[in-house]
């Protein structure tokens, strides 16, 4: 899954919040 750059600072911003939900994959 490719997402783009406002996602991916979407998701380093709320890293803690989404790693509880789901594993996120470092690019």
């Amino acid at each position: 899954v490719s997402v783009s750059r406002a996602e991916f600072k979407k998701i380093v911003a709320g890293e803690g919040r989404i790693e509880l939900q789901q594993p996120v994959l470092p690019l």
